[in-house]
Parts: structure tokens; C-alpha cells; sequence
């Protein structure tokens, strides 16, 4: 589930399913869409923070879940569920700040991604397994990583599934600070307490001019959206799902 925490002006999501590590189901995605929408027509939140449960950021989507995805209308609809989530945090007036306690990966590193500022714990590691699942992302994440870091490490990052932790990730530029375990929504607390010292529509109109710099993305955007929905429909990405649950190897196909 998704939990929705008030803190004054600032609203904490957090991400609470910690008996699957934080795995991401459409319902939770349904959930999280809710409360962006909400916090979409809140004049007076002056932040969001995102955060997740124990130990884990979001170990991703929901693998059993994505298994018994069989039609093309399925797919659409978790594709659109993801990116009306992490769209949506775009273009929300005020700022999100994800405190990444723990691992972010697949979907978990996206929804991390889509935030505006990342505080991440020490114990925090990032990691793109889409081509390890047959897959390509699908929020969005694609153009946003490479105006982030760079085309050469968001190219490792994404097709190598490498492991990226929160020091690395802060040299990187892909996290804005890294604190101690336990301390990521305190952190992201202060800096949200520091956006009030100046004025809403500014911050605002800030938002939206960096995030204009992402315009000529649209076509990638687009093109991101497509091949995932081609890859999900391929051999390779039903053999890593059957792989993952019998524990074996995928075997890829010639």
C-alpha cells in the first residue's frame, strides 16, 4: 500500500509493502496516481517526499503480478499506471524529494528518477535489471538518466543492470546527498523546510522552466514507450519471468 502522511506543508509518501521489499503492484501504482492527483489541487503543500518502508526503497514491480500480465491491454494499462505516476510528480507545482533508504531497482530506480532531488541513504544502491527481465524502461527514465549523467553511464547503467551505491551515485551527480541510514525523510524534511523560506510561485515557475529543458525528450519519451510494449510482447521477456521463479539462468533465445 501506499501510505499518505501529512506533515504540515509537506506530504510524505511512503511506499509500504515491506513483506514483498516494497515490490510495486498496479494497485499500489493506482494508490500513488491518487495521491499525486490530490497533492496536484493542494495550494498549500509546499512539498512532497517519497520515500519507502524498513530497509528498501521499491524493489521494482511486482514480478508474480507482471507473470500473469498476458494481453496487450494489461501491459497498456500498467505501462500508463507508471508513467501517470512519475509524469505526474513532474509536473506537480512543488518540488519531490525521494529519500531512498534502501535499494531502488527497476521500477523503484525510476519512480527514484522521476523526482526532482534524491537524498539516499547509505545503504542506498541503484539498479536498472530491465534488460535482465527482457525488457526496456517504461516511466520515462531514459532521457531523464541521460541528461542526469550522461549517455555513457546512463548506457552502462541501463544495459549492464550494474549496481550503482549512494557514494558512487552522489559523485555521479544522480543523488544531491547521501546521510546516514535511518536519516534520508529527515533530511528531505529540511530541504522542504528550506523551499517555504522563499515564495510558492516562484519555486513554482522554477519547476517549470527546468522542466521545459525537457522538451526535446518527447520524441524519446514516445520512442521509450513503444519498444516496451514491443518487448513485452517478445519470447525473451516471458523466459527471464519463467527464469526468475525457477530459479534458473535465462536462456535466451538465438
Amino acid at each position: 500500500m501506499i501510505v499518505r502522511e501529512r506533515d504540515g506543508q509537506f506530504l510524505v509518501l511512503r511506499i509500504h509493502r515491506p513483506e514483498r521489499r516494497n515490490a510495486l503492484t498496479m494497485a499500489m501504482l493506482e494508490q500513488m496516481r491518487e495521491c499525486v492527483q490530490s497533492a496536484a489541487g493542494d495550494k498549500s503543500l509546499r512539498a512532497v517526499v517519497i520515500t519507502g518502508t524498513d530497509d528498501v526503497f521499491a524493489a521494482g514491480a511486482d514480478l508474480g503480478e507482471l507473470r500473469a500480465i498476458r494481453s496487450e491491454d494489461e501491459a497498456v494499462r500498467f505501462l500508463e499506471l507508471g508513467r501517470s505516476v512519475t509524469f505526474g510528480l513532474a509536473f506537480l507545482d512543488v518540488p519531490v524529494i525521494a529519500a531512498v533508504n534502501g535499494p531502488a531497482i527497476g521500477g523503484g530506480a525510476e519512480l527514484a528518477f522521476a523526482c526532482d532531488l534524491r537524498v539516499a541513504e547509505l545503504r542506498a544502491r541503484f539498479c536498472f535489471k530491465h534488460a535482465r527481465m527482457g525488457l526496456s524502461p517504461a516511466w520515462g527514465v531514459s532521457a531523464r538518466l541521460a541528461a542526469l549523467c550522461g549517455s555513457g553511464l546512463a548506457s552502462r547503467l541501463l544495459f549492464t543492470a550494474a549496481e550503482l551505491n549512494a557514494s558512487d551515485a552522489v559523485a555521479h551527480g544522480l543523488v544531491e546527498n547521501v546521510v546516514a541510514n535511518g536519516q534520508s525523510v529527515a533530511s528531505a524534511i529540511a530541504w522542504a523546510y528550506d523551499i517555504t523560506q522563499g515564495a510558492r510561485s516562484s519555486v513554482a515557475a522554477m519547476k517549470a522552466t527546468m522542466r521545459s529543458g525537457f522538451s526535446p525528450f518527447e520524441q524519446a519519451n514516445a520512442e521509450e514507450r513503444k519498444r516496451f510494449l514491443e518487448l513485452w510482447a517478445a519470447p525473451e521477456h516471458r523466459e527471464a519471468l519463467d527464469a526468475f521463479f525457477e530459479r534458473r539462468p535465462p536462456r535466451w533465445p538465438a
